[in-house]
């Protein structure tokens, strides 16, 4: 099925709202700084601290007016490409029960549209490959036997990106003999032969068939499909007795919503990651341009915020940068896949809406961003780890463009 915007519209949609929040970021920088500042000098700034705290609040408060209108624009491109991606996701055009041309996007001036012709018999096709029906075994057993190299942890990661598009296509497939049933009940209903017994009938079965079909697609909800995926073969989020991760109180140290989303992500990661983070107290900020730094005293992460899943992408994304500094393993991975994918690129300047000092090595990537340089040793930081939680957990990038790199990330996640 083709559709007028399809998987690449809804990547570009969402990196288009990704960026203008970017663009927003330079102009809160020296806020930050300030407001860093004055946390850390309040006492000796005395009788000063109060009214110098009331001139970073009038900035803040001009700098939030000023970037309002970019900001309705980023979370206007991200909503349109949420719609978008359940139209895809759901396959609500092939069934017909949602057939024709939508209406033209205010501001955007496009249309989605079917444009695939619907099969006569209405059919579901519910067989899945074999050889994606159960990799759980096989993937154990390579685990087991030892991952010493970055093949190792693509050649795993392999077999877990084909399990969960199996377990993708199995839902769909629900969902798609769902809604032709629904489809059927509908022409029943309305057909003059229909006695009005069988409307009654129809009608009650229709109720209950509509509470299946929302079921069913919650199920195909990406971000629970690939954490039971990954549950079948390491434990994934807290246990039981967890004691949660720490955090720094104060007033310029806390925020609850950061907290509250670096909580939720920790649910999609594995056990054993969250528990070598949770002992070391983090200070959280909410900001306009997430980042995540750790100075050897202090560890910070700070989320922006434009809606609950902007603000949850981007805990996907810090929290991505943490496990790399606290999970031995994985930057040497990032560093070894890196330079492959990477062998013979030169550095080039991010562009517009970043400080010159940010650089890449473009390779194929489906964002620049992925290809981020902050040293290219076994011990920098990168941003394979951090963009690819986004992509497999948010969808913000369609990784089976790059099957490489999706292979890479599903295989972090499920034996490092």
């Amino acid at each position: 099925m083709e559709y007028a915007v399809n998987d690449d519209g809804v990547a570009a949609l969402k990196q288009l709202s990704s960026r203008l929040l970017d663009n927003t970021a330079n102009i809160e920088n020296a806020t930050n700084a300030l407001e860093a500042a004055l946390g850390q000098n309040t006492i000796g700034l005395g009788p000063h601290a109060s009214s110098i705290k009331k001139v970073v609040d009038d900035v803040n408060t001009e700098q939030k007016e000023a970037c309002k209108p970019i900001l309705e624009l980023s979370d206007k491109a991200l909503g349109l490409a949420n719609e978008y991606q359940e139209f895809i996701d759901t396959d609500r055009f092939a069934n017909g029960s949602a057939a024709g041309v939508y209406n033209e996007v205010n501001g955007f001036g496009g249309t989605i549209q079917n444009t695939s012709s619907t099969t006569s018999d209405n059919t579901v096709n519910n067989e899945t490959d074999d050889s994606k029906s159960n990799n759980y075994d096989q993937i154990k057993e390579m685990i087991a036997a030892g991952v010493t190299s970055e093949s190792d942890v693509t050649r795993i990661g392999r077999l877990v990106n084909d399990q969960v598009e199996a377990e993708i296509d199995n839902k769909r497939s629900e969902l798609g003999r769902l809604d032709s049933r629904l489809d059927s009940l509908r022409e029943e209903l309305f057909s003059p032969n229909t006695s009005k017994e069988d409307k009654e009938r129809i009608k009650k079965e229709t109720h209950d068939l509509r509470e299946s079909i929302n079921e069913a697609k919650r199920n195909l909800s990406r971000d629970e499909i690939v954490k039971s995926v990954l549950s079948n073969i390491r434990d994934i989020g807290p246990a039981d007795d967890d004691l949660g991760q720490e955090y720094k109180s104060g007033f310029f140290s806390y925020n609850e919503k950061v907290a509250n989303t670096i909580n939720d992500v920790r649910n999609y990661l594995p056990r054993d990651w969250i528990e070598k983070s949770n002992s070391t107290p983090i200070i959280t900020k909410k900001v306009r341009r997430g980042y995540y730094y750790n100075d050897g005293n202090n560890v910070t992460i700070a989320l922006s915020d434009y809606g609950s899943e902007g603000m949850r992408r981007v805990g996907f994304h810090e929290m991505g940068h943490r496990m790399e500094d606290v999970v031995p393993g994985i930057k040497k991975m990032e560093h070894d896949f890196y330079k492959r994918r990477t062998d013979g690129y030169d550095l080039e300047w991010l562009g517009g809406g970043y400080a010159r000092s940010e650089v890449t090595r473009h390779d194929m990537f489906l964002d620049p961003y992925m290809g981020k340089d902050y040293g290219n040793t076994p011990n920098s930081s990168y941003e394979l780890l951090s963009m690819g939680l986004e992509a497999v957990y948010m969808g913000n990038y369609n990784l089976q463009r790059d099957p490489d790199y999706a292979n890479f990330i599903y295989g972090i996640l499920a034996a490092i």
